[in-house]
C-alpha cells in the first residue's frame, strides 16, 4: 500500500527498515517519523536516509504521545494517506497513539505487531 501513498507517518522507526521500505515503494513519498530515538542507532540510520532520500523525511524525537498531539496542534490540516503504528508495546501506548493519529489519517492504518494478543485487542 506504500506504492499508493504520498504521505506517510509512522511511529516506531527504529533502525529504519520498515521506513526503506516505504521509501523505496514509492519515489514521490514523504514520510514523517515519531520515535523516541533511545537507541544509540536510531539517528545514525535516520541521517543515512535522509542523505539517500533528500527532503523526503522528517524525524520528530521524543515521545509519541505527547509529540503527536502537539504535531496535530501544529499541523491542523495535515493529513496522511498512511500510517504505520509500530511504537510501544503496551496497550496504553497503542491505544494512545492509535487515538491521536486518528484525525491526520486519511485512508489507512497498518498496526504492526497484532501477534500480541493484548495488542490484537
Amino acid at each position: 500500500m506504500a506504492s499508493f501513498s504520498e504521505h506517510i507517518l509512522e511511529i516506531g522507526f527504529n533502525a529504519g527498515h520498515s521506513c526503506l521500505l516505504f521509501l523505496l515503494a514509492n519515489p514521490d513519498s514523504t514520510i514523517v517519523l515519531f520515535d523516541l530515538c533511545e537507541h544509540r542507532y536510531t539517528k545514525p540510520c535516520f541521517n543515512y536516509l535522509n542523505q539517500e532520500f533528500p527532503g523526503r523525511l522528517t524525524l520528530i524525537p521524543g515521545d509519541s504521545t505527547e509529540s503527536i498531539p502537539l504535531y496535530a496542534n501544529h499541523y491542523p490540516h495535515k493529513t496522511f494517506d498512511m500510517v504505520h503504528i509500530d511504537g510501544g508495546r503496551t496497550m496504553e501506548i497503542a491505544n494512545s497513539d492509535f487515538f491521536n493519529i486518528l484525525p491526520l489519517a486519511s485512508r489507512m492504518i497498518i498496526w504492526d505487531d497484532t501477534d500480541f494478543p493484548h495488542l490484537n485487542k
